[in-house]
């Protein structure tokens, strides 16, 4: 049997510990599992080793030596309204297309669209 290596992992990895799961170790990190699975090149999702090394931030991400993906709080140039203020701009489309006197019981949700359920979500195929 292999031993463990004590190596902290680069900036922008993680080393799989034993009892861990690629959906726990996604979770952790704030990813989707099906992201650490393209990044890794995983063929099967249930079949990781300990002490393997997987990638838990996209190729591309710019990281600290802290192991911290640096990205910015907010863009450059951008202006903020705080949260009791009224909008600049006139109500959406959506909103005005009520009946002038329409009250708030008046408004129904409604099925999203009509017809059979053809087949569930599936995280590997979706």
């Amino acid at each position: 049997a292999g031993t463990v290596s004590q190596e902290p992992p680069p900036p922008g990895y993680y080393r799989v510990k034993r009892g861990d799961t690629l959906y726990s170790i996604a979770l952790r990190n704030g990813q989707a599992p099906r992201d650490l699975v393209a990044w890794n090149n995983i063929a099967n999702p249930n079949q990781i080793e300990v002490d393997q090394l997987l990638r838990v931030v996209p190729p591309n991400a710019d990281v600290s030596s802290s192991g911290a993906v640096v990205t910015p709080v907010r863009p450059p140039n951008t202006t903020t309204q705080p949260v009791d203020s009224t909008p600049a701009t006139a109500p959406s489309a959506a909103a005005s297309s009520a009946p002038a006197g329409a009250s708030d019981s008046a408004i129904s949700l409604a099925w999203p669209a009509r017809g059979s359920l053809i087949n569930r979500f599936d995280d590997k195929s979706n």
